[in-house]
């Protein structure tokens, strides 16, 4: 049998075409690639948001944490007194690299006739905000310890405005918790407004809708109430320990108004749910479910450039305990401003 044999240079071009034909190929499917990975991208970022890629950001600030005990009868008897803790503010910086955030804070020192007016009060304010497009998660833990009356000329004729405030250096609140909030719609972005990683083209709201799970702790080595007024509040007089846990839905709204890189933004909650109390007296306790208000208020005013930022938010919270005769309403607010530059 005879045997075919083909030129080399048949089998040259033969072979360089099957090169040329699986490049082509390799070209051809990785253009199909492409546009999905673009589209992946392009899906992102919503139409009225813009993302602000720089890698490095310093943002100095000042914030005034608080917490305000308001405390009054259920049945309208005896009078309001409200209870404060002493604190001046506290600075601190922050430092973003990337994705990676970093920040420092101290207290501010408070002079020795301050203490001697007001006492001195012990504070832990811990926060952890998570905000994507949805969902964005709050942790935080909030401690406070020593507290000064407010106004005691109108529980003690004899006080004059030289006398220290009447002080319960024991008196502490814990409030620890976790925010679930949902937001209904894309174009509105809290980050854009509160931690200004990212800007609003235009003005946006959107609905919101948060879970909480929080726990309260009061707690006081002595009657937190005046003693003209211990008739109006028999059990509040004897409480020593109070351990309080919600489970709240709240609902609400925020909006943006943008005018080109500055922006107002305000945001409220209301709700309710179910408070379990469980409170320990000089002699004996009880355990109780009720049911709770609950309202958050947050604002921010500020500008957000592509090197220079800086806002204004307050942040006020209001966290309602009834507790026998008594309607106790923590105060938890705070004050920050900010100033930072990105490059």
């Amino acid at each position: 049998m005879r045997k075919t044999h083909l030129p080399p240079l048949l089998l040259l071009l033969l072979f360089s075409f099957s090169i040329s034909s699986q490049d082509n190929n390799d070209k051809h499917a990785k253009r199909k690639k492409e546009p999905k990975k673009k589209e992946k991208k392009e899906k992102k970022l919503p139409e009225n948001i813009v993302e602000i890629p720089k890698v490095f950001a310093l943002r100095p600030k000042y914030v005034l944490p608080s917490t305000l005990l308001d405390v009054t009868n259920r049945d309208g008897k005896g009078l309001r007194f409200n209870y404060a803790p002493f604190i001046t503010g506290v600075v601190g910086a922050g430092v973003t690299i990337k994705s990676v955030y970093v920040s420092y804070s101290m207290t501010l020192p408070n002079t020795t006739a301050m203490e001697l007016k007001y006492g001195k009060t012990d504070f832990y304010d811990i926060g952890l905000t998570i905000q994507n497009r949805i969902v964005g998660v709050d942790l935080y833990y909030q401690d406070y310890t020593g507290f000064y009356l407010l106004h005691p000329e109108k529980y003690y004729p004899g006080w004059s405005a030289s006398d220290p405030n009447p002080q319960k250096p024991s008196l502490r609140t814990i409030n620890a918790g976790m925010n679930l909030t949902f937001v209904t719609n894309h174009n509105f972005s809290p980050n854009a407004a509160f931690a200004q990683n990212e800007r609003q083209k235009t003005s946006f709201g959107a609905f919101l809708i948060s879970i909480t799970e929080r726990y309260t702790r009061l707690s006081n080595d002595s009657s937190i109430v005046p003693p003209t007024d211990a008739a109006n509040f028999p059990s509040l007089v004897k409480l020593r320990l109070g351990n309080y846990y919600s489970s709240l839905l709240s609902v609400g709204f925020g909006y943006s108004f943008v005018h080109k890189k500055f922006s107002v933004t305000p945001v409220f909650l209301a709700g309710t749910g179910l408070l379990g109390e469980d409170n320990a007296f000089d002699h004996g306790s009880n355990t109780q479910l009720k049911v709770p208000v609950y309202a958050d208020f947050k604002m921010a005013i500020g500008y957000n450039g592509n090197h220079f930022y800086t806002n204004l938010i307050l942040n006020a919270e209001l966290n309602s305990l009834p507790i026998d005769e008594t309607r106790l309403r923590i105060y938890h607010g705070s004050l920050e401003f900010g100033v930072g530059v990105r490059f």
